[in-house]
């Protein structure tokens, strides 16, 4: 398939909804999670580690394979078959009565996430032109936190008018939608049909990959600990939170959309990391809701230009042979904070005061600007 320069068309229109689609089952459950562990299944901190982390670390586990169906078989089978895998999983939840059982459906959901994100990136990747790519993948970001920033009040919502299951069950209705409208969209690799190889690790992706983990950690503990953290500073819930961060990144992706032509890839990852690491610390300080809602805002800002940016630079390396390899490694190191960072928080988090947390994921973002950023070569920030 031709990749256009321009990046508005149906199909890529389409890939918006299902993205939105996708994302609402994403964000209906992040309010809702770790409180069902903890009231429902009267888990610790470490079972909310372990239900938590299971998604993060099957999707990190198949995400060579996502890669390899991908370039072979096409994007829209692995896309139509994640998000039904999904789907069937998050209506799993409904029937889970313990921390085990729930901790295998979150697996199952891990696996059905590494197709959906490695299609949809791969999608995008093949029907823009590379001029074109940044803004679509910001794009792409803005409708991932749509969902994300819905996905919350309606989780809450049911969660406090009817059940739980009402929560599942609504979560695999949109996730199934989503699969949907992949069903409908036609295939856009001209070029599967080959064999190429798995690769655990793709070498275009690994560099722009290590600068995303650091900036994905905090991500990580900040969707773990938010809910509970306003539970301490007896607030009513923590869906306001989750809104007025995605809200917040969804406004600051759009205003800022012309920044990195303007400043440089290099100066927008300094302040990425820097405004994580600052907002994350001015959480732990908070005392209040104005608080905790302006440092929210502070870390949505640094949470705001990592992702698009560094997804087009990976990609820009990738040929249309191997362009899911590359996306299946560079999302791998997504999946890497998303897994171990609550697992490894979780283990902590029965031994510290809960701000603390917020303090070892600004100290994580903080090493990533000192350390892992002045590894990488210019080559790699550069435009």
């Amino acid at each position: 398939m031709q990749a256009s320069s321009s990046i508005w068309s149906g199909r890529y229109v389409a890939l918006l909804l299902a993205t939105f689609a996708y994302f609402l089952t994403m964000g209906i459950m992040l309010p809702i999670l770790p409180v069902h562990v903890k009231v429902a299944l009267h888990g610790g901190g470490r079972e909310m580690g372990l239900v938590i982390g299971a998604f993060g670390f099957s999707a990190l586990l198949f995400r060579p394979l996502a890669g390899y169906l991908g370039d072979r078989f096409g994007r829209r089978p692995i896309a139509v078959g994640g998000a039904f895998i999904v789907a069937v999983s998050v209506f799993m939840y409904s029937q889970c009565t313990t921390v085990a059982s729930l901790s295998v459906a979150r697996f199952i959901t891990g696996i059905g996430e590494a197709f959906v994100f490695v299609a949809v990136l791969s999608m995008i990747s093949d029907i823009i032109a590379p001029q074109g790519r940044g803004r679509a993948f910001n794009f792409f970001t803005i409708a991932l936190y749509a969902g994300m920033s819905v996905g919350p009040l309606a989780g809450e919502f049911l969660y406090q008018e009817y059940f739980t299951r009402y929560v599942w069950l609504f979560g695999a209705a949109t996730a199934a939608s989503a699969g949907a409208i992949f069903l409908l969209l036609g295939e856009t690799n001209a070029n599967c049909g080959g064999r190429p190889r798995i690769r655990l690790i793709h070498p275009a992706a690994l560099r722009p990959g290590l600068i995303l983990i650091a900036s994905v950690f905090g991500l990580a503990g900040f969707n773990a600990f938010v809910p509970l953290y306003a539970k301490m500073l007896h607030l009513s819930g923590s869906a306001l939170l989750f809104a007025v961060f995605a809200c917040a990144l969804i406004a600051t992706r759009i205003l800022g959309a012309g920044l990195p032509e303007r400043l440089g890839n290099e100066t927008m990852t300094k302040i990425a990391l820097a405004c994580s690491a600052g907002g994350l610390v001015l959480i732990g300080l908070s005392n209040s809701l104005p608080m905790v809602l302006a440092a929210t805002l502070v870390f949505s800002v640094g949470q705001a230009f990592a992702f698009p940016v560094l997804t087009a630079i990976a990609v820009a390396k990738a040929g249309p042979s191997d362009r899911a390899a590359v996306l299946a490694t560079f999302s791998a190191f997504l999946d890497a904070g998303f897994c171990f960072s609550p697992m490894i928080l979780g283990l902590i988090a029965d031994h510290v005061r809960l701000e603390t947390i917020f303090f070892i994921c600004a100290a994580v973002s903080v090493a990533g600007f000192i350390g892992i950023f002045r590894a990488a070569p210019a080559s790699v920030v550069a435009h």
